[in-house]
């Protein structure tokens, strides 16, 4: 158990941990990358803040952009920043999950590029056919997908795929996202979303030169079962579109390259499997393979988003008021939210058997863009929260944690946001881009260490309890779950009810138990429990691969978070 220092308990002024307690710049936690906190206890420290007023949402200096109608396909352009970080620590860490950063000497401020980098550019591919096709029969999936007779004639593949050129698959509305930015004055800053929803986000998949479609995983013959479940389910959502012979894929998408499928069982949850797309297949080309994997040439660091991790919460419920509340939500199937342009469909191809296919016309966990990507949307939905005077908030990919405050502490926790803005804005008036993380720096300390926020701090947090009808207790805060679906249902942010974590004195995120009436965060007693398991199995082999100890390495270190040294 760590104690987090109360920081921010007086009205005169905002108290800090001691920096050097905690390491500077760490990494973004994940499950083979944490960092280690101070092994003694946590002090406060004071700094001096300003009487500086509120600067006003900024104004719409330009009209709204309307939405272009959709394009033709055309090959998809290269996404790269005009500056690129510095190179990341040795170690092991998932692609989607950026490189640790290593201070402001390896950040550069980030601008936003133009639609151009995923939007699409009036080209013509004629091998896409278009017309007065007659609509895809809606495919039933035997008990053997393998069966040979199931097929759509050529005309029926290429009206699927005209119409869902016209209308990609996405909860999102863009009419409502397109009005939500404008009122924020969010337009420049994220003008790849309204193009990539009206049109599909292109996210640097390869133009395929010559058809490669490996054999899947032996899991699948041993999963058959699973297997169909879930490509009947991705069919009955419309994400995918199929199954088709593999040829009239080919004749009709030109060459395409699918990527190895897996299913593996999924960890804690007895009879749910999770399947696994290769898209690094292969490390190697081969003979038999000859084409570099789809994520081969895809960095992470041309998607860049924030990330929620452990010092920088750690740091923003240090200076939470007291009485504070935290909820967390999880947005359901974040990635498959995010329809892909149809450049990219010919590098997304299943392959269900040796003779049958599907096209995924949605973004696919395992490809390398895919944080970033979807990162690119909630980094949006975040701002438009903040604007609206909601939060603190911030998020791990699609994990959401929300804080909020009593009302009697609103006005004296604007007063601290007033200053944390001015600090940021000295040193970052825009975000600063590390390794494909953005982040805002605010106070410098005389250890040259920084404050870190994924927000500029620009707008005031708002008082909504009298704003609709609400529990008594939940009218001594500054809002709650239901003003959160007020802004976010309209957008069509589809949360998973399942795992919503109301509102209270304590929460868990990115597997830690934050409380904040102890002023404390643990291990959360899941991942105690999962840990101790990986460990007694570690103990019963008497040899282990590298794997086994990335692995076990991996869930050690994200335990030393929260356990001090000695």
């Amino acid at each position: 158990m760590l104690n987090i220092p109360s920081c921010n308990r007086s009205i005169t002024h905002s108290c800090w941990p001691p920096r050097h307690a905690i390491p500077q710049h760490p990494t973004p936690l994940t499950p083979s990358n944490a960092q280690h906190l101070p092994p003694q206890p946590l002090t406060p420290q004071t700094r001096r803040t300003r009487d500086i007023a509120f600067d006003p949402p900024p104004p719409l200096t330009t009209a709204p952009q309307p939405i272009p109608p959709p394009q033709p396909l055309h090959p998809p352009p290269r996404f790269s920043l005009s500056a690129q970080s510095a190179s990341a620590e040795n170690g092991t860490q998932p692609r989607n999950a950026p490189p640790p950063s290593h201070g402001t000497s390896s950040s550069k401020p980030y601008a936003p590029e133009s639609t151009e980098a995923w939007s699409p550019a009036p080209t013509t591919n004629p091998s896409v056919l278009s017309g007065n096709e007659r609509p895809a029969a809606k495919i039933s999936i035997p008990s053997s997908i393998c069966a040979q007779d199931v097929a759509l004639p050529f005309m029926g593949l290429a009206a699927a795929l005209e119409r869902r050129k016209r209308l990609p698959l996405t909860p999102y509305k863009p009419s409502v996202w397109k009005r939500e930015l404008a009122n924020a004055g969010l337009l420049s800053s994220f003008p790849k979303i309204l193009p990539g929803l009206m049109q599909g986000f292109i996210v640097n998949f390869p133009p395929i030169a010559r058809t490669q479609s490996p054999p899947n995983h032996s899991s699948i013959l041993s999963y058959t079962a699973e297997f169909n479940t879930i490509i009947c389910k991705e069919l009955d959502k419309g994400r995918y579109l199929g199954p088709f012979p593999l040829p009239l894929i080919e004749r009709t998408l030109g060459p395409y390259q699918s990527s190895p499928l897996s299913i593996i069982p999924k960890l804690g949850r007895p009879g749910k499997f999770r399947l696994v797309q290769n898209f690094s297949f292969p490390i190697n080309p081969s003979a038999e393979s000859p084409n570099t994997s789809i994520n081969h040439n895809i960095m992470a660091e041309d998607f860049p988003t924030t990330w929620g991790k452990f010092s920088l919460i750690y740091d923003l419920v240090a200076r939470l008021p007291p009485g504070s509340e935290a909820a967390t939500r999880d947005v359901a199937e974040a990635y498959r939210t995010i329809p892909l342009h149809p450049s990219q469909w010919p590098a997304s191809v299943i392959k269900i058997s040796e003779t049958m296919g599907c096209i995924d016309t949605n973004l696919a966990f395992g490809s390398t863009p895919a944080a970033g990507a979807y990162g690119h949307m909630a980094d949006a939905c975040c701002e438009i929260f903040h604007f609206h005077g909601i939060g603190p908030v911030d998020k791990w990919v699609d994990d959401h944690i929300f804080f909020r405050v009593r009302t009697q502490y609103l006005n004296n926790n604007n007063n601290s946001r007033r200053s944390w803005h001015q600090d940021i804005l000295a040193h970052t008036p825009r975000p600063l881009l590390s390794s494909g993380r953005l982040w805002h720096q605010g106070w410098r300390h005389s250890d040259s260490s920084s404050d870190e926020f994924n927000e500029n701090c620009s707008h005031p947090l708002k008082d909504f309890s009298n704003h609709s009808p609400r529990p008594q207790f939940d009218s001594f805060f500054s809002y709650s779950l239901c003003d959160i679906d007020a802004i976010s249902r309209p957008l069509g942010i589809p949360w998973e009810p399942s795992k919503d974590q109301p509102f209270g004195p304590s929460t868990i995120y990115i597997g830690f138990e934050w409380n904040l009436q102890a002023m404390t965060v643990t291990l959360s007693s899941s991942k105690v429990t999962k840990y101790l398991k990986a460990i007694a199995c570690w103990h019963q082999r008497s040899s282990h691969v590298l794997q086994d100890v990335q692995s076990l390495y991996g869930k050690l270190l994200h335990t030393c978070a929260v356990i001090p040294r000695g």
